[in-house]
């Protein structure tokens, strides 16, 4: 198997683990449908640790900073379930993650300490203030904080972005294009 086969069956295996997990943490216990996410969830991960020895030099491995400790990401939706999808796949790529639903809850957190998220990723569409606008004060705090914009919408229909949104992905790619982001920025 070659090293993009193997690559894209990760991000798939990723993608199946990550839904798996989610369903779990939302049916009852001992219920039919939990006992079959259960064993989905079992199989994608023995899956993925059977191809992993082969991707460990890939460069979606767990994120480090140069002093070997886990980059910090701030995540930022008002969906919990999106919120929370992003949060497990951040942590299986080996990051530490805070998340709030509110972008001015984000914004007090990266104006008090602006040099503490490698990392932002924002919903475009929230409540309060729109993705863009919230990526322009994050630049304005710390302009070194790279961001990741996510969309439900077509990307092309969004105003002009600010320097620090190093990537735009739809919500529909988003368990696939996040990990390859995330790599392309912390290389």
């Amino acid at each position: 198997m070659d090293d993009k086969l193997r690559h894209d069956l990760n991000n798939l295996l990723s993608t199946v683990i990550t839904y798996a997990e989610m369903l779990m943490q939302d049916l009852p216990p001992g219920s039919q449908a939990r006992n079959f996410s259960a064993a989905i969830f079992k199989s994608g991960t023995e899956a993925q640790r059977l191809i992993n020895p082969h991707l460990k030099d890939h460069p979606a491995a767990a994120p480090e900073k140069a002093g070997g400790t886990a980059r910090h990401v701030l995540v930022v939706d008002d969906q919990p379930d999106v919120r929370e999808m992003i949060a497990i796949l951040l942590e299986r790529e080996g990051c530490t993650v805070e998340t709030t639903a509110l972008p001015q809850a984000a914004l007090t957190l990266v104006r008090q300490t602006p040099d503490a998220y490698d990392l932002v990723i924002l919903d475009q569409t929230m409540p309060q203030m729109q993705g863009d606008a919230l990526a322009r004060e994050i630049e304005q705090a710390n302009p070194d904080i790279p961001v990741i914009l996510i969309t439900g919408h077509n990307p092309q229909d969004l105003p002009v972005l600010p320097e620090n949104v190093q990537d735009v992905i739809e919500k529909f790619t988003l368990l696939t294009d996040l990990p390859i982001a995330i790599s392309e920025i912390f290389d």
